[in-house]
């Protein structure tokens, strides 16, 4: 999953529930809601590459990192070797659960939108 800070927010509990594990990436933007993104997450300890797919963790826009693991939009190719992949949808299901905790945790620790730089 593509994120802003989301990293500070989900906390380490989560993240030893879910096995997930960040990358710092170059900053960019998402292609589809502009959230600001700086790290990509990955789960058994798998390191992102080129080519990989992400989820932004605010929208659920599904992208693709190209040779410097910038996000960016998937190609007419891409999306139709994805369509209907299994792990492609639990990780977009994911996301909504990761920002229903985000929002939690922002409505009960007075914190402010990550994506508001």
């Amino acid at each position: 999953m593509a994120g802003a800070d989301g990293a500070e927010l989900l906390g380490e509990g989560v993240r030893a529930k879910t096995g997930l594990t960040e990358t710092e990436i170059p900053e960019a933007r998402c292609v589809g809601c502009g959230t600001r993104i700086n790290a990509v997450s990955s789960h058994l300890g798998k390191v992102p590459s080129p080519g990989a797919v992400t989820v932004c963790i605010e929208c659920s826009t599904v992208m693709v990192l190209d040779e410097q693991l910038i996000p960016r939009e998937p190609t007419d190719e891409e999306i139709v070797a994805m369509a209907g992949h299994p792990m492609l949808r639990r990780y977009v299901e994911a996301t909504g659960a990761v920002r229903e905790e985000m929002a939690r945790k922002r409505r009960g620790g007075g914190l402010t939108k990550a994506n508001a730089g």
